[in-house]
């Protein structure tokens, strides 16, 4: 049975319902689904990276959290100041990120998924802004390393809709939708339609957990608009702009006209739209997000309280609704497990493979010879041995991708490897020796 290295990157409330669930199910997850999962690696803002090779404990990384101390004071493990180091510095077979990166650049999230996308390591995340602003780049950096990059909970938390839209629909070619894609916004909404105030509303939501000490996010409609993008780039291939979206958010929604709408036998609602020109994401582009009276025949009219729901229109099949819960870390955290297992069942399948860079094979045309790290050596920074073809071993240090002309890594006496140009996947040494790690040796 092959096992799954994980990173954990984001050690907030996701992340940590994740690795309590890992952790409680890690039996279930090897007799149901056949793929053990080991984390090996844990990053957050606050303290940075913490590793083991064999795997973390993650009872006690997880009471360290809770206690305010440090995850990186696990005995016996490396730490990195940052989780990049950490990334850069260690090997996985999936990258799970649940950090909450701002809308400016989706940062750092979008550096921790190219990093691992580009060196052939799959990932799922719950960090919308970086999908939402760079989605089709990193679907298409994943489809090329020939990995998987999921993002389930990213749209509508537990509820199963991306694997939906783009697996269950494989084939179709999707048309427009019109969803509810914040859980905040439609129980605020569905509570004013029984006569609560806006503010009455908002503070019931925030005593229940449903919104943040500041709602801005979700009344403003950031946070659908972001939402909006993920699905105009994952699901029609069509990467949109911030600027592209149109939106109104429910601050200015009085409880009247909650009402009227309500009295009208319909629902006022705060409806995701997104339209193109023509099928598959081409053409002109019409997305937005504003409130709605929607009259009672709306499919979306009746879904109240903290619930998302989606219809798609889709050639051949028409119209397809899905509906579910949409809140919460534990629903957040229930669509990355979900993403894990899927990546996990994979591997069982067909077990994770490096794809093997352009460079390489292009020294190996040219009769280079390989020096083959000894023992299995996986990121910059390891001593160990250095075994040549003609058997000759001496002791160095690992070299990881890339690496500058002016790198020098010393080995045992005189001798060093001297990079003569930097490439990416292999170092190119004197005499004409391609230095790489046994991942990627035919």
């Amino acid at each position: 049975m092959n096992g799954l290295r994980v990173w954990l990157v984001g050690f907030g409330t996701v992340g940590r319902w994740v690795a309590g669930a890992l952790r409680a199910q890690a039996a279930q997850l090897e007799t149901r689904y056949g793929a053990g999962v080991t984390v090996i690696g844990i990053g957050n803002a606050r303290d940075g990276f913490v590793y083991h090779p064999d795997g973390l404990d993650l009872g006690s990384v997880l009471a360290a959290a809770a206690g305010g101390r440090p995850i990186t004071g696990q005995p016996g493990t490396r730490a990195w100041p940052t989780a990049i180091d950490g990334l850069r510095a260690t090997e996985a077979d999936l990258l799970v990120e649940v950090t909450d990166s701002p809308p400016g650049a989706g940062e750092p999230g979008l550096t921790h998924m190219r990093e691992a996308l580009r060196r052939g390591i799959p990932v799922v995340t719950s960090n919308k802004w970086p999908v939402a602003l760079h989605g089709l780049e990193l679907a298409e950096l994943a489809r090329l390393r020939g990995v998987a990059f999921r993002a389930e909970s990213t749209v509508m938390s537990g509820t199963p809709v991306l694997s939906t839209l783009t697996e269950g629909l494989a084939g179709a070619v999707p048309v427009g939708l019109r969803g509810l894609l914040n859980a905040t916004a439609n129980a605020i909404l569905s509570q004013m339609a029984d006569g609560t105030s806006y503010e009455d509303a908002l503070a019931a939501a925030q005593r229940a957990g449903l919104a943040e000490r500041d709602p801005a996010a979700d009344v403003a409609g950031d946070d659908t608009v972001a939402k909006l993008m993920i699905l105009s780039a994952l699901v029609f291939g069509r990467q949109l702009r911030r600027d592209q979206v149109a939106c109104q958010g429910i601050t200015g929604i009085t409880g009247r006209q909650a009402r009227d709408a309500a009295a009208a036998g319909g629902r006022l609602r705060h409806v995701a739209a997104l339209a193109f020109e023509g099928p598959g994401g081409a053409g002109t582009v019409t997305a937005r997000v504003r409130p709605e009276a929607l009259p009672a025949g709306d499919p979306l009219a009746s879904v109240d309280g903290a619930a998302n729901a989606l219809v798609l229109q889709a050639s051949p099949v028409g119209q397809i609704m899905i509906s579910g819960p949409g809140a919460g870390p534990q629903l957040a955290g229930q669509g990355v497990l979900a993403d894990i297992i899927a990546v996990a069942s994979w591997q069982v399948r067909k077990p994770l493979s490096r794809a093997r860079s352009p460079a390489l094979d292009q020294v190996l045309a040219a009769g280079r010879r390989l020096v083959r790290l000894w023992p299995e050596v996986r990121h910059l920074g390891d001593q160990a041995a250095v075994e040549l073809e003609e058997g000759h071993r001496v002791a160095g240090r690992a070299i990881e991708e890339p690496v500058e002309p002016s790198h020098r890594v010393p080995l045992v006496g005189d001798r060093e490897l001297r990079p003569q140009v930097p490439v990416a996947g292999v170092l190119l040494v004197e005499p004409q020796v391609a230095v790489t790690s046994p991942d990627t040796l035919p």
